[in-house]
C-alpha cells in the first residue's frame, strides 16, 4: 500500500469524523459550570466525613496513636477495609462487632450483636477472653486498664 492511497481514504471520510485542532471549544453555560462544582464539593463532602461538633465539613482527625498500640498494629491494619491477621480498626466506632465487609469472625464476635463503644472496647482490650468468650484473638489483652482506655480512645476516633 502506497502513501497516496492513504491520502485518498482519509479524504474520503465524512467530514463529522475529521476533527480540527485548531477549532474553537463551544462555550460552556455558567449555570453548567456552577452545577458541577456544587456537586463536586457536595460529593468531596461525603466521601470525607464531617466533623461532628461544627458541621463545617472538615474530616475529624484520629487521636495521637498511644505506644500500647503497638501490641494491635502487629495483627490489625488502620486503613479502611486493609485486613490482616486481624479485621481493619478503621470506622470501628460505626459499626457492629463482627460485620467488617471481607473478615471472617469467630461465631461469638459476629454474635455479639453490639456496636463497640469506649467501655466494651476498653473491656475488651484488657481481657479478650474474659469480655467475649469464644473470641479468635490470640492477643491475652493489655495489663494497664488506663493503656486499654487509651488504645480503645484511638481507635474509635479512626473514622
Amino acid at each position: 500500500m502506497d502513501g497516496s492511497s492513504r491520502v485518498a481514504r482519509r479524504s474520503s471520510m465524512p467530514p463529522s469524523t475529521i476533527t480540527n485542532p485548531w477549532t474553537p471549544m463551544p462555550r460552556r453555560s455558567p449555570t453548567r459550570f456552577i452545577a458541577a462544582k456544587v456537586a463536586v464539593v457536595v460529593a468531596l463532602g461525603l466521601t470525607t466525613g464531617c466533623s461532628k461538633s461544627g458541621g463545617d465539613g472538615a474530616a475529624t482527625k484520629p487521636l495521637p496513636q498511644p505506644t500500647a498500640f503497638a501490641d494491635c498494629a502487629r495483627c490489625h491494619q488502620v486503613e479502611p477495609g486493609v485486613h490482616d491477621v486481624g479485621p481493619s480498626l478503621w470506622g470501628l466506632s460505626a459499626r457492629r462487632a463482627g460485620s467488617a465487609l471481607g473478615y471472617s469472625f469467630s461465631p461469638a464476635l459476629s454474635g455479639a450483636g453490639f456496636t463497640w463503644d469506649r467501655q466494651r472496647l476498653a473491656a475488651f482490650l484488657h481481657d479478650p477472653h474474659k469480655t467475649l468468650p469464644g473470641t479468635r484473638m490470640l492477643y491475652p489483652g493489655l495489663e494497664d486498664t488506663k493503656e486499654a482506655e487509651a488504645v480503645a480512645d484511638y481507635v474509635l476516633s479512626l473514622r
